[in-house]
């Protein structure tokens, strides 16, 4: 992978075809397949190089995981956002419709992710 110099991976996730990327500085870089919006960066075009992730409000991800065409990331407030296909509940918002931006998961108030998983058609958390 091809980065910025001083640009330091951290953690890398891998999907059915895209992969993600998250750095130091919390910003998270996705590359491969995009067709439903799993890349996160506002299209659904394939890209062969990283591109960076649409992080709503600036926020710093301290965790990612991606599932078979969905992508998803703990917020360093311990909140998880996620994007790609919605087929089947994955992004935990309620809505079916696959996002190409992040989106806030639906979670009970008060609670704290501490990490995430995702599966071909299905996210899990780890709550602490």
């Amino acid at each position: 992978m091809d980065t910025d110099p001083g640009v330091v991976v951290t953690q890398v996730a891998a999907g059915s075809a895209h992969s993600l990327a998250l750095t130091t500085t919390g910003q998270v870089l996705a590359w491969g397949a995009n067709g439903f919006g799993q890349l996160g960066d506002g299209t659904n075009d394939s890209d062969v190089v990283p591109v960076e992730v649409s992080q709503p409000g600036g926020l710093t991800v301290s965790a990612i995981a991606a599932g078979s065409v969905h992508s998803l990331a703990v917020t360093a407030t311990g909140q998880v956002i996620a994007w790609g296909a919605a087929g089947n509940g994955q992004l935990g918002n309620g809505n079916p419709v696959s996002r190409n931006v992040p989106v806030p998961s639906s979670l009970p108030a008060q609670t704290t992710v501490t990490d995430i998983a995702g599966g071909g058609a299905h996210s899990l958390a780890t709550v602490g």
